[in-house]
């Protein structure tokens, strides 16, 4: 990416507080930023429902193993 939108100060300590709407302030940008990329148009259907929770204001249990949803393999 040519540039980072969320790399800021501001969002690295609204990260680690937990503060959800200071973070949500960038999210747009972000997502401009992302799907300006090449590799976005195939990529899309992946990336885009990951940005609509997070617009929504979804959350999710970090302390879930994703790799059986993921399918990934467990060794």
């Amino acid at each position: 990416m040519p540039r980072v939108p969320a790399s800021g100060e501001r969002y690295a300590e609204a990260y680690y507080a937990g503060d959800r709407s200071e973070l949500a302030v960038c999210l747009d940008e972000v997502a401009d930023v992302i799907a300006a990329t090449d590799s976005y148009a195939g990529l899309a259907r992946f990336i885009e429902p990951l940005f609509d929770a997070a617009r929504r204001g979804r959350t999710w249990d970090e302390s879930t193993d994703i790799r059986e949803k993921w399918r990934v393999p467990l060794h």
